[in-house]
């Protein structure tokens, strides 16, 4: 068999096994297909933003435009805005005399104005973009402080380029925000990384959460964290057809190795950002030990450009009921 034979085989064979993504709504439950809203007290309400840093200069997007126009007319007081990371793209905030700070503010600002009426707290998490900019942890302690300065000192958490960050919210919700892009970082390229964190190792943060969890029994504990533990999405190795055949974004007809690059990086084997990159993977799957055996707990995260909420349904819109407890609406 000649070698292109070979080769056009493996290609057909990689296109074949490879899935392709599902745009329908993918239900663990069939029984919770909808929203039911039942006669009962809501606890707290949380609104979820991910990926929103991408607006046209001056302007705003229009999923924020339509997130602002939502809450215009919704009393919020007491309510929380989460921006579940990637608040800047395509590489975070640089420096004030960098060519590209402007445009860099320009994709914070609307995320900004979008919750100036906003009666509740509005807090930022980092994504992977923030680490993108020179300097990587810097470069998200940059952005800590423009935020801070246009809302308040509770606006962005972790602080100081740090791992965790935990806040009671109610007396029946607790609140557990990582900085995953910390864990799946290579600290040799950030030699600053910790300095100011009391959490200077990976092994030491699991100890923290699991005492966290712990110290949070009873309680709906609601991790929040850019990075999704389970996603059925470009990230989690499923693909739409024209991945098969455009593999970069600008839109250059590849198939065939389209289709192969499809598969490898559907295997981890590319980017830590995928689900099944071996760093990524150890970290999802310690975090799914921990929390396995320890009552109520939901997670939220985007990284996907949706928000992803995991308990036994995913959607942009969740309330859990649990027995007598209050609702917690997301």
């Amino acid at each position: 068999m000649s070698f292109t034979k070979k080769i056009s085989i493996l290609i057909l064979f990689a296109f074949l096994i490879n899935a392709c993504a599902s745009y329908k709504l993918q239900y663990l439950d069939v029984e919770v297909q909808e929203n039911i809203f039942p006669d009962k007290e809501v606890d707290k309400v949380f609104y979820l933003v991910g990926d929103a840093g991408l607006s046209p200069m001056h302007g705003m997007s229009q999923g924020l435009t339509a997130f602002r126009d939502y809450i215009s007319d919704k009393n919020t007081e007491g309510d929380y805005t989460l921006f579940l990371g990637d608040n800047i793209y395509p590489a975070g905030l640089p420096e004030p005399n960098h060519r590209y700070r402007t445009a860099a503010e320009n994709m914070l600002n609307p995320q900004v104005k979008a919750v100036a009426d906003f009666k509740g707290r509005s807090i930022f998490i980092p994504g992977n973009h923030e680490w993108y900019v020179g300097g990587g942890v810097t470069g998200v302690r940059r952005e800590e402080q423009y935020i801070k300065k246009a809302l308040d000192e509770n606006s962005f958490f972790p602080e100081d380029g740090c791992p965790l960050k935990t806040i009671d919210v109610s007396e029946t919700i607790h609140r557990i925000i990582i900085d995953t892009r910390w864990h799946l970082e290579n600290w040799d390229h950030h030699p600053t990384i910790n300095e100011n964190c009391v959490i200077k190792t990976r092994e030491r943060l699991m100890w923290e959460l699991e005492n966290e969890i712990k110290n949070a029994q009873g309680k709906t504990i609601v991790f929040t964290m850019h990075h999704p533990m389970c996603t059925n999405a470009n990230h989690g190795g499923q693909f739409a057809l024209e991945k098969h055949l455009f593999p970069i974004q600008k839109k250059i007809p590849m198939p065939g190795l389209a289709s192969l690059a499809v598969q490898i990086r559907a295997q981890g084997r590319v980017s830590i950002q995928d689900r099944y990159n071996e760093l990524y993977n150890d970290l999802m799957n310690r975090l799914e030990k921990l929390v396995t055996e320890n009552g109520d707990i939901v997670f939220v995260s985007s990284h996907e450009h949706n928000c992803n909420t995991l308990t036994t349904v995913i959607s942009n819109r969740l309330f859990l009921e649990q027995d007598q407890k209050p609702l917690l609406s997301i």
